[in-house]
């Protein structure tokens, strides 16, 4: 099969399944939630003083850099969250530690940086 090198990757993923004639069952994403990660969730949510549904993630890393939203822009929609009463929380892997203080060094309004293994 050639690789196709353009539209979505979940379309392009699946693509190559059905080609090796594995079933697939649609677009949408099932990720599990272990019970050491909601363990792990609430201790970070009541460190940090979160309230269910009144927090937004932001993820600003990605492994190709022009793949990558400046981080400028990222902090201007983590004011922006902040403002209508969302906490702000910077994920990431340790790699990405330096994009989100940068996010988080741009914004006006307070964040979380989760930028590190939790």
């Amino acid at each position: 099969m050639a690789w196709p090198e353009r539209g979505p990757e979940v379309g392009r993923w699946l693509r190559l399944l059905q080609f090796l004639g594995i079933p697939t069952r649609g677009e949408q994403l099932d990720l599990p939630i272990r019970a050491v990660e909601q363990h792990r969730y609430r201790e970070l949510a009541t460190v940090h003083d979160l309230k269910r549904y009144r927090y937004v993630c932001l993820h600003p890393g990605a492994r190709l850099s022009s793949r990558r939203w400046p981080p400028e822009r990222f902090a201007k929609v983590g004011d922006w969250l902040a403002e209508q009463g969302f906490s702000v929380v910077l994920t990431g892997a340790t790699a990405e530690r330096d994009i989100a203080a940068r996010v988080i060094a741009s914004m006006r309004q307070p964040a979380i940086s989760w930028a590190r293994p939790i």
